[in-house]
Protein backbone atom coordinates (compact mmCIF):
# COMPACT_ATOMS: atom_id res chain seq x y z
CA UNK A 1 0.00 0.00 0.00
CA UNK A 2 2.84 2.43 0.79
CA UNK A 3 4.46 2.20 -2.68
CA UNK A 4 1.04 2.79 -4.25
CA UNK A 5 0.41 5.86 -2.08
CA UNK A 6 3.87 7.19 -2.86
CA UNK A 7 3.31 6.74 -6.61
CA UNK A 8 -0.04 8.54 -6.43
CA UNK A 9 1.43 11.41 -4.39
CA UNK A 10 4.39 11.92 -6.71
CA UNK A 11 2.23 11.77 -9.85
CA UNK A 12 -0.11 14.41 -8.43
CA UNK A 13 2.79 16.62 -7.41
CA UNK A 14 4.27 16.56 -10.91
CA UNK A 15 0.89 17.25 -12.50
CA UNK A 16 0.18 20.12 -10.15
CA UNK A 17 3.59 21.73 -10.40
CA UNK A 18 4.54 21.10 -14.03
CA UNK A 19 1.22 20.31 -15.64
CA UNK A 20 0.69 23.75 -17.23
CA UNK A 21 2.97 25.51 -19.63
CA UNK A 22 2.87 29.22 -20.40
CA UNK A 23 1.02 30.28 -23.51
CA UNK A 24 2.78 32.22 -26.24
CA UNK A 25 2.27 35.95 -25.75
CA UNK A 26 4.01 39.18 -26.61
CA UNK A 27 4.88 39.63 -22.97
CA UNK A 28 7.10 36.55 -22.66
CA UNK A 29 9.43 38.16 -20.13
CA UNK A 30 6.72 38.04 -17.48
CA UNK A 31 6.23 34.32 -17.99
CA UNK A 32 9.91 33.40 -17.98
CA UNK A 33 11.06 35.34 -14.93
CA UNK A 34 11.86 33.45 -11.75
CA UNK A 35 9.36 33.77 -8.89
CA UNK A 36 10.14 35.81 -5.81
CA UNK A 37 10.93 34.01 -2.56
CA UNK A 38 7.39 34.69 -1.34
CA UNK A 39 5.78 33.23 -4.46
CA UNK A 40 8.21 30.30 -4.50
CA UNK A 41 7.20 29.41 -0.93
CA UNK A 42 3.51 29.90 -1.74
CA UNK A 43 3.87 27.56 -4.73
CA UNK A 44 5.44 24.83 -2.58
CA UNK A 45 2.86 25.34 0.16
CA UNK A 46 -0.09 25.29 -2.28
CA UNK A 47 1.22 22.13 -3.96
CA UNK A 48 1.50 20.32 -0.63
CA UNK A 49 -1.96 21.49 0.40
CA UNK A 50 -3.46 20.38 -2.93
CA UNK A 51 -1.96 16.90 -2.63
CA UNK A 52 -3.03 16.52 1.00
CA UNK A 53 -6.49 17.84 0.11
CA UNK A 54 -6.97 15.35 -2.73
CA UNK A 55 -5.72 12.38 -0.73
CA UNK A 56 -7.47 13.39 2.52
CA UNK A 57 -10.87 13.99 0.94
CA UNK A 58 -10.56 10.83 -1.17
CA UNK A 59 -9.86 8.84 2.00
CA UNK A 60 -12.85 10.53 3.67
CA UNK A 61 -15.17 9.59 0.79
CA UNK A 62 -13.81 6.03 0.72
CA UNK A 63 -14.30 5.56 4.46
CA UNK A 64 -17.91 6.74 4.30
CA UNK A 65 -18.84 4.69 1.23
CA UNK A 66 -17.24 1.50 2.60
CA UNK A 67 -18.59 1.83 6.16
CA UNK A 68 -22.18 0.70 6.56
CA UNK A 69 -22.86 2.65 9.77
CA UNK A 70 -21.83 5.91 8.09
CA UNK A 71 -23.29 5.10 4.69
CA UNK A 72 -26.78 4.67 6.11
CA UNK A 73 -26.87 8.16 7.67
CA UNK A 74 -28.14 11.06 5.57
CA UNK A 75 -25.66 13.66 6.85
CA UNK A 76 -22.67 11.69 5.58
CA UNK A 77 -23.95 11.82 1.99
CA UNK A 78 -23.75 15.60 2.25
CA UNK A 79 -20.24 15.26 3.68
CA UNK A 80 -19.27 13.10 0.66
CA UNK A 81 -20.59 15.79 -1.67
CA UNK A 82 -18.77 18.49 0.32
CA UNK A 83 -15.54 16.46 0.13
CA UNK A 84 -16.00 16.26 -3.66
CA UNK A 85 -16.16 20.07 -3.75
CA UNK A 86 -12.96 20.24 -1.69
CA UNK A 87 -11.27 17.89 -4.17
CA UNK A 88 -12.37 20.26 -6.94
CA UNK A 89 -10.73 23.16 -5.10
CA UNK A 90 -7.46 21.22 -4.86
CA UNK A 91 -7.46 20.02 -8.49
CA UNK A 92 -8.58 23.20 -10.23
CA UNK A 93 -8.35 26.30 -8.02
CA UNK A 94 -5.17 25.49 -6.11
CA UNK A 95 -3.28 23.96 -9.05
CA UNK A 96 -3.97 27.05 -11.20
CA UNK A 97 -2.70 29.23 -8.36
CA UNK A 98 0.47 27.10 -8.24
CA UNK A 99 1.09 27.89 -11.90
CA UNK A 100 0.52 31.59 -11.19
CA UNK A 101 2.98 31.56 -8.28
CA UNK A 102 5.59 29.82 -10.44
CA UNK A 103 5.40 32.79 -12.81
CA UNK A 104 5.61 35.39 -10.04
CA UNK A 105 1.82 35.97 -9.86
CA UNK A 106 1.45 36.37 -13.63
CA UNK A 107 -1.27 34.41 -15.43
CA UNK A 108 0.65 32.72 -18.24
CA UNK A 109 -2.08 30.47 -19.62
CA UNK A 110 -4.55 31.01 -22.45
CA UNK A 111 -8.02 32.53 -22.38
CA UNK A 112 -9.63 29.06 -22.10
CA UNK A 113 -7.79 28.42 -18.84
CA UNK A 114 -8.76 31.92 -17.72
CA UNK A 115 -12.42 30.96 -18.15
CA UNK A 116 -11.79 27.72 -16.26
CA UNK A 117 -10.06 29.64 -13.48
CA UNK A 118 -12.97 32.05 -13.06
CA UNK A 119 -15.62 29.32 -13.22
CA UNK A 120 -13.92 27.11 -10.65
CA UNK A 121 -13.16 30.09 -8.40
CA UNK A 122 -16.91 30.67 -8.25
CA UNK A 123 -18.21 27.09 -8.38
CA UNK A 124 -16.40 25.38 -5.54
CA UNK A 125 -16.61 28.09 -2.83
CA UNK A 126 -20.33 28.43 -3.64
CA UNK A 127 -20.65 24.64 -3.42
CA UNK A 128 -18.85 24.58 -0.07
CA UNK A 129 -21.01 27.16 1.68
CA UNK A 130 -24.20 25.75 0.12
CA UNK A 131 -23.33 22.28 1.39
CA UNK A 132 -22.53 23.68 4.83
CA UNK A 133 -25.87 25.49 4.91
CA UNK A 134 -27.73 22.31 3.90
CA UNK A 135 -25.77 20.32 6.50
CA UNK A 136 -26.70 22.92 9.13
CA UNK A 137 -30.37 22.55 8.17
CA UNK A 138 -29.97 18.76 8.22
CA UNK A 139 -28.43 18.81 11.70
CA UNK A 140 -30.99 21.28 13.03
CA UNK A 141 -33.90 19.16 11.80
CA UNK A 142 -32.26 15.94 13.06
CA UNK A 143 -31.76 17.42 16.53
CA UNK A 144 -35.00 19.37 16.97
CA UNK A 145 -37.49 17.24 14.97
CA UNK A 146 -36.04 13.71 14.87
CA UNK A 147 -39.33 12.03 13.86
CA UNK A 148 -39.88 14.37 10.90
CA UNK A 149 -36.21 13.95 9.94
CA UNK A 150 -36.30 10.14 9.85
CA UNK A 151 -39.66 10.08 8.06
CA UNK A 152 -39.10 12.63 5.29
CA UNK A 153 -35.67 14.21 5.16
CA UNK A 154 -33.53 11.09 4.67
CA UNK A 155 -35.47 9.97 1.58
CA UNK A 156 -34.70 13.19 -0.32
CA UNK A 157 -30.91 13.29 0.12
CA UNK A 158 -30.09 12.38 -3.52
CA UNK A 159 -32.49 14.99 -4.88
CA UNK A 160 -31.13 17.63 -2.49
CA UNK A 161 -27.52 16.97 -3.56
CA UNK A 162 -28.46 17.26 -7.26
CA UNK A 163 -30.26 20.55 -6.60
CA UNK A 164 -27.24 21.87 -4.69
CA UNK A 165 -24.86 21.22 -7.59
CA UNK A 166 -27.27 22.56 -10.24
CA UNK A 167 -27.70 25.72 -8.15
CA UNK A 168 -23.94 26.15 -7.81
CA UNK A 169 -23.26 25.52 -11.51
CA UNK A 170 -25.94 28.05 -12.46
CA UNK A 171 -24.40 30.79 -10.33
CA UNK A 172 -20.87 29.97 -11.52
CA UNK A 173 -21.98 30.25 -15.16
CA UNK A 174 -23.73 33.56 -14.49
CA UNK A 175 -20.34 34.97 -13.49
CA UNK A 176 -19.05 34.55 -17.04
CA UNK A 177 -21.64 36.96 -18.45
CA UNK A 178 -21.36 40.69 -17.96
CA UNK A 179 -24.25 41.90 -15.80
CA UNK A 180 -23.92 45.36 -17.33
CA UNK A 181 -24.07 43.97 -20.90
CA UNK A 182 -25.55 40.43 -20.66
CA UNK A 183 -24.84 39.63 -24.33
CA UNK A 184 -21.09 39.89 -23.72
CA UNK A 185 -18.64 37.96 -21.60
CA UNK A 186 -16.72 39.81 -18.91
CA UNK A 187 -13.58 37.66 -18.65
CA UNK A 188 -10.36 38.88 -20.22
CA UNK A 189 -6.59 38.74 -19.84
CA UNK A 190 -5.00 42.12 -19.17
CA UNK A 191 -1.33 43.04 -19.41
CA UNK A 192 -0.75 46.05 -17.21
CA UNK A 193 1.95 45.89 -14.53
CA UNK A 194 1.79 42.13 -15.03
CA UNK A 195 -0.43 39.59 -16.76
CA UNK A 196 -3.75 38.77 -15.08
CA UNK A 197 -6.94 36.82 -15.68
CA UNK A 198 -9.49 39.51 -14.90
CA UNK A 199 -13.25 39.51 -14.39
CA UNK A 200 -14.53 43.12 -14.07
CA UNK A 201 -18.07 41.90 -13.32
CA UNK A 202 -18.36 43.76 -10.02
CA UNK A 203 -22.18 43.65 -9.81
CA UNK A 204 -22.19 39.88 -10.12
CA UNK A 205 -19.36 39.59 -7.59
CA UNK A 206 -21.25 41.79 -5.13
CA UNK A 207 -24.56 39.93 -5.48
CA UNK A 208 -22.89 36.52 -5.40
CA UNK A 209 -20.78 37.21 -2.33
CA UNK A 210 -23.65 38.89 -0.48
CA UNK A 211 -26.60 36.65 -1.36
CA UNK A 212 -24.92 33.30 -2.08
CA UNK A 213 -22.02 33.41 0.41
CA UNK A 214 -22.45 35.86 3.30
CA UNK A 215 -26.21 35.51 3.90
CA UNK A 216 -26.09 31.66 3.93
CA UNK A 217 -23.15 31.93 6.33
CA UNK A 218 -25.27 34.02 8.71
CA UNK A 219 -28.21 31.61 8.37
CA UNK A 220 -25.96 28.61 9.10
CA UNK A 221 -24.55 30.44 12.14
CA UNK A 222 -28.09 31.09 13.43
CA UNK A 223 -29.01 27.41 12.94
CA UNK A 224 -25.96 26.25 14.88
CA UNK A 225 -26.95 28.58 17.72
CA UNK A 226 -30.33 26.83 17.81
CA UNK A 227 -28.56 23.47 17.83
CA UNK A 228 -26.30 24.63 20.66
CA UNK A 229 -29.32 25.60 22.77
CA UNK A 230 -30.92 22.20 22.14
CA UNK A 231 -27.61 20.48 22.93
CA UNK A 232 -27.44 22.12 26.35
CA UNK A 233 -30.97 20.93 27.14
CA UNK A 234 -30.21 17.41 25.91
CA UNK A 235 -27.03 17.12 27.96
CA UNK A 236 -28.99 18.06 31.09
CA UNK A 237 -31.62 15.46 30.24
CA UNK A 238 -29.01 12.77 29.54
CA UNK A 239 -27.39 13.50 32.89
CA UNK A 240 -30.70 12.73 34.63
CA UNK A 241 -31.85 9.63 32.73
CA UNK A 242 -30.27 7.63 29.91
CA UNK A 243 -33.30 6.78 27.79
CA UNK A 244 -32.92 5.40 24.27
CA UNK A 245 -34.33 8.57 22.72
CA UNK A 246 -31.69 10.67 24.42
CA UNK A 247 -28.97 8.22 23.37
CA UNK A 248 -30.00 8.63 19.75
CA UNK A 249 -30.05 12.40 20.16
CA UNK A 250 -26.59 12.26 21.71
CA UNK A 251 -25.31 10.34 18.67
CA UNK A 252 -26.77 12.97 16.35
CA UNK A 253 -25.16 15.66 18.51
CA UNK A 254 -21.70 14.11 18.12
CA UNK A 255 -22.03 14.28 14.33
CA UNK A 256 -23.31 17.85 14.62
CA UNK A 257 -20.26 18.97 16.60
CA UNK A 258 -17.96 17.77 13.82
CA UNK A 259 -19.77 19.62 11.00
CA UNK A 260 -20.12 22.71 13.21
CA UNK A 261 -16.34 22.74 13.57
CA UNK A 262 -16.03 22.44 9.77
CA UNK A 263 -18.35 25.44 9.43
CA UNK A 264 -16.24 27.53 11.83
CA UNK A 265 -13.08 26.72 9.86
CA UNK A 266 -14.82 27.71 6.61
CA UNK A 267 -15.84 31.07 8.08
CA UNK A 268 -12.30 31.76 9.33
CA UNK A 269 -10.70 30.76 6.03
CA UNK A 270 -13.10 32.32 3.52
CA UNK A 271 -15.03 35.29 4.94
CA UNK A 272 -11.97 37.62 5.21
CA UNK A 273 -11.09 36.66 1.62
CA UNK A 274 -14.57 37.60 0.40
CA UNK A 275 -14.42 40.93 2.25
CA UNK A 276 -11.10 41.76 0.57
CA UNK A 277 -12.58 40.89 -2.84
CA UNK A 278 -15.50 43.28 -2.26
CA UNK A 279 -13.06 46.01 -1.23
CA UNK A 280 -11.04 45.44 -4.41
CA UNK A 281 -14.14 46.24 -6.48
CA UNK A 282 -15.70 49.03 -4.40
CA UNK A 283 -12.92 50.51 -2.22
CA UNK A 284 -9.73 49.93 -4.17
CA UNK A 285 -8.39 53.34 -3.13
CA UNK A 286 -8.51 52.29 0.54
CA UNK A 287 -6.50 49.15 -0.21
CA UNK A 288 -4.04 51.11 -2.32
CA UNK A 289 -3.38 53.67 0.42
CA UNK A 290 -2.94 50.88 2.94
CA UNK A 291 -0.46 49.10 0.65
CA UNK A 292 1.57 52.30 0.28
CA UNK A 293 1.62 53.16 3.99
CA UNK A 294 2.10 49.59 5.28
CA UNK A 295 3.52 47.53 2.38
CA UNK A 296 4.83 44.66 4.51
CA UNK A 297 1.63 44.31 6.51
CA UNK A 298 -0.40 44.52 3.30
CA UNK A 299 1.58 41.66 1.74
CA UNK A 300 1.17 39.55 4.88
CA UNK A 301 -2.59 40.14 5.05
CA UNK A 302 -3.22 39.51 1.35
CA UNK A 303 -1.02 36.41 1.33
CA UNK A 304 -2.74 35.01 4.41
CA UNK A 305 -6.36 35.76 3.52
CA UNK A 306 -6.22 35.49 -0.29
CA UNK A 307 -3.91 32.51 -0.74
CA UNK A 308 -3.07 30.60 2.44
CA UNK A 309 -6.35 30.26 4.39
CA UNK A 310 -8.71 29.59 1.43
CA UNK A 311 -6.29 26.91 0.24
CA UNK A 312 -6.00 25.33 3.69
CA UNK A 313 -9.79 25.10 3.99
CA UNK A 314 -9.99 22.46 1.26
CA UNK A 315 -7.60 20.07 3.01
CA UNK A 316 -8.49 20.79 6.66
CA UNK A 317 -11.91 19.14 6.66
CA UNK A 318 -10.71 15.49 6.50
CA UNK A 319 -8.45 16.10 9.50
CA UNK A 320 -11.39 17.62 11.39
CA UNK A 321 -13.57 14.62 10.59
CA UNK A 322 -11.01 12.12 11.83
CA UNK A 323 -9.65 14.11 14.79
CA UNK A 324 -12.99 15.33 16.16
CA UNK A 325 -15.15 12.31 15.35
CA UNK A 326 -14.47 8.96 17.01
CA UNK A 327 -16.87 7.28 14.56
CA UNK A 328 -14.64 8.40 11.68
CA UNK A 329 -11.53 7.17 13.49
CA UNK A 330 -13.06 3.75 14.12
CA UNK A 331 -14.32 3.49 10.54
CA UNK A 332 -10.88 4.36 9.16
CA UNK A 333 -9.15 1.84 11.42
CA UNK A 334 -11.62 -0.85 10.41
CA UNK A 335 -11.06 -0.09 6.72
CA UNK A 336 -7.27 -0.19 7.09
CA UNK A 337 -7.55 -3.38 9.13
CA UNK A 338 -9.55 -5.01 6.34
CA UNK A 339 -7.00 -3.93 3.74
CA UNK A 340 -4.06 -5.12 5.82
CA UNK A 341 -5.96 -8.03 7.45
CA UNK A 342 -4.74 -7.02 10.91
CA UNK A 343 -6.53 -6.22 14.21
CA UNK A 344 -7.53 -2.61 14.84
CA UNK A 345 -4.71 -0.47 16.26
CA UNK A 346 -4.16 3.20 17.02
CA UNK A 347 -1.11 3.04 14.76
CA UNK A 348 -3.20 2.22 11.69
CA UNK A 349 -3.93 5.86 10.86
CA UNK A 350 -0.23 6.72 10.89
CA UNK A 351 0.37 4.47 7.86
CA UNK A 352 -0.97 7.29 5.68
CA UNK A 353 1.57 9.92 6.74
CA UNK A 354 5.16 8.56 6.57
CA UNK A 355 5.63 9.91 3.05
CA UNK A 356 5.36 13.62 3.89
CA UNK A 357 9.10 14.27 4.55
CA UNK A 358 10.10 12.64 1.24
CA UNK A 359 7.25 14.44 -0.52
CA UNK A 360 8.28 17.92 0.63
CA UNK A 361 11.92 17.33 -0.37
CA UNK A 362 10.94 16.08 -3.83
CA UNK A 363 8.58 19.01 -4.46
CA UNK A 364 11.32 21.52 -3.61
CA UNK A 365 13.58 19.81 -6.16
CA UNK A 366 10.83 19.91 -8.80
CA UNK A 367 10.19 23.61 -8.19
CA UNK A 368 13.88 24.43 -8.62
CA UNK A 369 14.08 22.71 -12.03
Amino acid sequence: MRPLLFAVVMTLSILLVKGSSPSTTNNTNLCTKNPSTRNFLLAIFSTLVAIVGILGNTICITVILFTRDLRTKCAYYFIVSLASADIGVSIFVTSLKVDMFRHDENFCLGIEMCYLSVLTDFLFPIASITHLLVIAIDRCVAITWPYFYSLYFTEKKGTIICIIWLWCILWACLGVLSWETPSKTSITIIEENGRFCYNPNKYYITVMLSVIILIPTLIAFFLYMIILRVAIKQEKSIAKMLLQTFKKGYTEMKATKVVALVFVIFVICWVPHFVIILMQYWSIDVLYRFSVIHPTLYNVITSLFNYVLPTVSSCANPFLYFLAGSHFQNALRDLIRKLRKKPRSNEDIMVLFPLLPKLSTTIVEIMKN
